[in-house]
Protein backbone atom coordinates (compact mmCIF):
# COMPACT_ATOMS: atom_id res chain seq x y z
CA UNK A 1 0.00 0.00 0.00
CA UNK A 2 1.37 3.41 -0.95
CA UNK A 3 0.80 6.96 0.30
CA UNK A 4 -1.55 7.75 -2.57
CA UNK A 5 -3.89 4.90 -1.64
CA UNK A 6 -3.70 5.80 2.03
CA UNK A 7 -4.59 9.43 1.27
CA UNK A 8 -7.68 8.37 -0.64
CA UNK A 9 -9.44 7.63 2.64
CA UNK A 10 -9.40 11.28 3.70
CA UNK A 11 -10.37 12.42 0.21
CA UNK A 12 -13.36 10.06 0.18
CA UNK A 13 -14.40 11.25 3.62
CA UNK A 14 -14.23 14.88 2.47
CA UNK A 15 -16.18 14.03 -0.68
CA UNK A 16 -18.96 12.45 1.38
CA UNK A 17 -19.12 15.50 3.65
CA UNK A 18 -19.31 17.79 0.61
CA UNK A 19 -22.09 15.69 -0.94
CA UNK A 20 -24.06 15.79 2.33
CA UNK A 21 -23.74 19.59 2.44
CA UNK A 22 -24.67 19.92 -1.21
CA UNK A 23 -27.71 17.70 -0.74
CA UNK A 24 -28.87 19.82 2.19
CA UNK A 25 -28.23 23.07 0.33
CA UNK A 26 -30.10 21.96 -2.79
CA UNK A 27 -33.03 20.55 -0.86
CA UNK A 28 -33.25 23.64 1.37
CA UNK A 29 -33.34 25.87 -1.70
CA UNK A 30 -35.85 23.65 -3.48
CA UNK A 31 -38.11 23.51 -0.43
CA UNK A 32 -37.89 27.24 0.30
CA UNK A 33 -41.18 29.00 -0.23
CA UNK A 34 -41.28 30.73 -3.61
CA UNK A 35 -40.77 34.47 -3.59
CA UNK A 36 -44.01 36.29 -4.36
CA UNK A 37 -43.96 37.90 -7.78
CA UNK A 38 -47.49 39.22 -7.82
CA UNK A 39 -48.29 36.91 -10.72
CA UNK A 40 -50.72 34.02 -10.40
CA UNK A 41 -49.07 30.60 -10.36
CA UNK A 42 -50.25 27.03 -10.52
CA UNK A 43 -49.92 24.96 -7.36
CA UNK A 44 -48.22 21.70 -8.28
CA UNK A 45 -47.38 20.71 -4.72
CA UNK A 46 -47.53 17.01 -5.49
CA UNK A 47 -44.98 17.28 -8.30
CA UNK A 48 -42.74 19.46 -6.17
CA UNK A 49 -42.75 16.99 -3.26
CA UNK A 50 -42.16 14.08 -5.64
CA UNK A 51 -39.23 15.91 -7.21
CA UNK A 52 -37.73 16.65 -3.80
CA UNK A 53 -38.03 13.00 -2.74
CA UNK A 54 -36.46 11.82 -6.01
CA UNK A 55 -33.64 14.34 -5.70
CA UNK A 56 -32.99 13.34 -2.08
CA UNK A 57 -32.91 9.66 -3.06
CA UNK A 58 -30.40 10.30 -5.89
CA UNK A 59 -28.09 12.17 -3.55
CA UNK A 60 -28.42 9.45 -0.93
CA UNK A 61 -27.59 6.72 -3.45
CA UNK A 62 -24.46 8.59 -4.46
CA UNK A 63 -23.48 9.11 -0.82
CA UNK A 64 -24.12 5.44 -0.03
CA UNK A 65 -21.87 4.40 -2.92
CA UNK A 66 -19.09 6.63 -1.58
CA UNK A 67 -19.62 5.21 1.92
CA UNK A 68 -19.21 1.69 0.53
CA UNK A 69 -15.93 2.77 -1.10
CA UNK A 70 -14.82 4.33 2.19
CA UNK A 71 -15.53 1.15 4.18
CA UNK A 72 -13.72 -1.00 1.60
CA UNK A 73 -10.69 1.31 1.66
CA UNK A 74 -10.66 1.34 5.46
CA UNK A 75 -10.60 -2.47 5.40
CA UNK A 76 -7.65 -2.39 2.96
CA UNK A 77 -5.77 0.01 5.22
CA UNK A 78 -6.42 -2.11 8.29
CA UNK A 79 -5.26 -5.24 6.44
CA UNK A 80 -2.07 -3.45 5.42
CA UNK A 81 -1.22 -2.33 8.95
CA UNK A 82 -2.58 -5.22 11.02
CA UNK A 83 0.82 -6.84 11.56
CA UNK A 84 2.54 -3.61 12.59
CA UNK A 85 3.24 -2.84 16.24
CA UNK A 86 0.45 -0.87 17.97
CA UNK A 87 2.50 2.35 17.97
CA UNK A 88 3.02 2.17 14.20
CA UNK A 89 -0.66 1.40 13.59
CA UNK A 90 -1.54 4.42 15.70
CA UNK A 91 0.81 6.64 13.71
CA UNK A 92 -0.75 5.50 10.43
CA UNK A 93 -4.30 5.96 11.68
CA UNK A 94 -3.54 9.42 13.05
CA UNK A 95 -2.11 10.46 9.69
CA UNK A 96 -4.33 8.75 7.14
CA UNK A 97 -7.62 8.06 8.92
CA UNK A 98 -7.82 11.14 11.13
CA UNK A 99 -5.80 13.38 8.79
CA UNK A 100 -3.64 14.94 11.49
CA UNK A 101 -0.54 16.98 10.74
CA UNK A 102 2.95 15.63 11.37
CA UNK A 103 3.40 18.17 14.15
CA UNK A 104 0.15 17.11 15.84
CA UNK A 105 1.04 13.42 15.55
CA UNK A 106 4.45 14.06 17.08
CA UNK A 107 2.83 15.95 19.94
CA UNK A 108 0.22 13.26 20.62
CA UNK A 109 2.77 10.45 20.45
CA UNK A 110 5.38 12.35 22.50
CA UNK A 111 8.07 12.17 19.81
CA UNK A 112 9.83 14.68 17.63
CA UNK A 113 8.53 15.47 14.16
CA UNK A 114 11.77 14.05 12.73
CA UNK A 115 11.19 10.74 14.50
CA UNK A 116 7.59 10.59 13.20
CA UNK A 117 8.71 11.28 9.60
CA UNK A 118 11.48 8.70 9.84
CA UNK A 119 9.20 6.08 11.38
CA UNK A 120 6.52 6.78 8.78
CA UNK A 121 9.01 6.13 5.98
CA UNK A 122 10.01 2.83 7.56
CA UNK A 123 6.37 1.80 7.93
CA UNK A 124 5.64 2.60 4.28
CA UNK A 125 8.53 0.38 3.21
CA UNK A 126 7.21 -2.42 5.40
CA UNK A 127 3.65 -2.35 4.09
CA UNK A 128 4.55 -2.17 0.38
Amino acid sequence: MDKYTLRQYRHLLAEIDELEKEKKHVLDRYLAPPQPTGMPAAHNATDRIGNVVAMRDKYQQLIDTKLDELVALREQIEEAIVLLPAEDRRLMRLRYIQGKSWRRIAYEMHYSVDWVWHRHGEILRQIK
